[in-house]
């Protein structure tokens, strides 16, 4: 039998503020990434979300990371990346 929720993984300034590399949340149905961002806040503590600026990517293994806006869909069973500043040089 496998859970619902989503998988969250941690990379640059979200991985030092989590304190972990990957995260399993149980989550039932869909959330927004405002919502999950405000649920990491309550349980990671402020600090987490002062690295907003960093960008949030739906994982798909087929096409690789998308990034979200904080109004987007999350369903369950969806692997997030949470990726520190990225520069375009």
């Amino acid at each position: 039998m496998s859970r619902n929720g989503v998988t969250l993984k941690f990379y640059g300034p979200w991985q030092r503020a989590a304190g972990v590399e990957e995260l399993f949340m149980p989550q039932d149905g869909v959330t927004t990434v405002r919502c999950l961002l405000k649920k990491l806040e309550a349980r990671f503590g402020e600090e987490f979300s002062s690295h907003g600026e960093g960008l949030v990517c739906l994982y798909d293994s087929g096409k690789g990371p998308r990034a979200l806006d904080l109004d987007e869909e999350i369903l369950p069973g969806s692997t997030i990346l949470f990726l520190g500043i990225v520069e375009s040089g």
